[in-house]
């Protein structure tokens, strides 16, 4: 689990904690509860936020992957364009003679602008598009050692993808833009499970 690394300014965005003042100067508040941080910048420990009272609260806990989710989809709105990976099955094709197996490629891209939400539950999906093929997608968001591909299809959509990124060092979480080049370099998108290959292939095959 990795520490608070950033907090909310006053005018409610976010601030990395090797940007801000050290102790209570820093002028920042929790973002889950609200309640004053002070910037630790020791000389030993990673730095991190803590509350000004001392008193971390169980819900606390979970503030800073929610941070990096935040960070996350601000990264892809800042984007101009989302490169999705093309769509892979392997088919079986058969003749009375033999069976092959075939690997078949479907490249997908997006159609006009994207619809992001503000905050939204872990489980939920962080934005929706419009495929090219009339299709609409879901983007859902993880941040962790691995993904996990078994995001249900929303009520109004059936293709989902999933934005991945392992998790910074401490020495990348300092700094915005630190934190940026990681996501950067070790984020991708995933397509989700093989459970619904039929439902995203109907999607994304150009006729």
């Amino acid at each position: 689990m990795i520490r608070l690394f950033a907090g909310l300014g006053r005018d409610g965005a976010m601030r990395f904690i090797g940007e801000v003042e050290r102790g209570a100067a820093c002028g920042c508040s929790c973002p889950e509860c609200g309640s004053p941080l002070v910037a630790k910048q020791g000389n030993e420990k990673d730095w991190h936020f803590a509350h000004e009272s001392g008193q971390e609260r169980p819900e606390c806990e979970a503030g800073a992957i929610n941070m990096l989710r935040r960070l996350a989809v601000e990264y892809l709105r800042g984007q101009p364009t989302l490169e999705l990976p093309p769509f892979r099955e392997r088919v079986m094709v058969r003749s009375p003679l033999r069976e092959l197996s075939e690997e078949v490629v479907w490249p997908v891209s997006m159609a006009g602008a994207l619809q992001w939400f503000d905050r939204p539950p872990k489980s939920s999906p962080v934005g929706r598009g419009q495929l090219e093929t009339g299709g609409d997608l879901e983007i859902f968001m993880e941040i962790g050692d691995q993904v996990s591909r078994s995001h249900p299809p929303g009520q109004d959509a059936k293709a989902s993808v999933v934005f991945w990124s392992t998790l910074p060092s401490a020495s990348d979480l300092r700094q915005r833009l630190h934190a940026e080049q990681h996501l950067r370099r070790h984020g991708l998108f995933v397509w989700r499970s093989e459970e619904h290959t039929s439902e995203l292939q109907s999607l994304i095959t150009i006729s």
